[in-house]
C-alpha cells in the first residue's frame, strides 16, 4: 500500500495524528505540515505517490494550505487510485472546490466523531488493500492465461514439426526402396 500524506496547517497536525491513532494498517511515511518544507519541487511527488491524503480544514487556514488543497484536488481528478479525505474541524467553512467530495465532520469535543472518522479511515484503507489485491489477482490470471495459451500454441507447433519429420522420413524411406 502506499503511503498516507497529511495537509494540514501546522497548529492542525497534532489533531490529525489524533485521528490516525487507531487506524489499522495505517503506514504514515510521510506528513505534509510545515508550510515552509511544503514550498518545495517535490510536493507534487510526495502527494502522488499516496493512496490516501487526509485533508484537515480549520478555521484558520493558510493560502499556502489552500494552494496544496488545490494541488491535491487536481491529482486526484489525473489518478484515481488516490483518495482525498477532507475533514472539516468545528464546522470550518469548506472550500468550493472540495465541494464535490464526501467531507467528514469533526467536532472535536466529540469521542463519537473520532470513532466515526477513524473507522471510515479504517474501511478506505480496506477497500484499497482490497482493490490492490484484485488487481494484482486480475494480473496473475491474465499472466497464467497468457502462457497457457502460448504453451498450447508451442504445443501445435511441436506437433506439426513431429508429423513434418514423419512425413519425411516415410518420404526418404520410399525413395529408398
Amino acid at each position: 500500500m502506499r503511503k498516507i500524506s497529511i495537509i494540514a496547517d501546522t497548529e492542525d497536525m497534532p489533531l490529525a495524528y489524533t485521528l490516525l491513532d487507531n487506524v489499522d494498517k495505517c503506514n504514515i511515511h510521510d506528513s505534509i505540515s510545515d508550510i515552509k518544507k511544503t514550498i518545495t519541487m517535490n510536493l507534487k511527488e510526495k502527494l502522488s505517490s499516496s493512496s490516501i491524503i487526509l485533508i484537515i480544514i480549520s478555521k484558520s487556514m493558510s493560502r499556502f494550505l489552500l494552494k496544496e488543497i488545490q494541488l491535491a484536488v487536481r491529482l486526484s481528478s489525473e489518478d484515481k487510485h488516490i483518495k482525498l479525505i477532507p475533514i472539516l474541524i468545528d464546522n470550518a467553512p469548506i472550500p468550493n472546490y472540495l465541494k464535490d467530495f464526501l467531507v467528514l465532520n469533526y467536532d472535536t469535543n466529540s469521542k463519537e466523531d473520532k470513532i466515526r472518522i477513524q473507522t471510515t479511515i479504517n474501511r478506505i484503507i480496506t477497500n484499497i488493500q482490497e482493490e490492490q489485491y484484485n488487481s494484482n489477482k486480475r494480473n496473475d490470471i491474465n499472466i497464467k492465461s497468457r502462457s497457457t495459451k502460448e504453451l498450447t500454441i508451442l504445443t501445435g507447433i511441436l506437433m506439426a514439426f513431429t508429423s513434418l519429420a514423419m512425413i519425411v522420413s516415410l518420404f526418404i524411406e520410399r525413395r529408398t526402396e
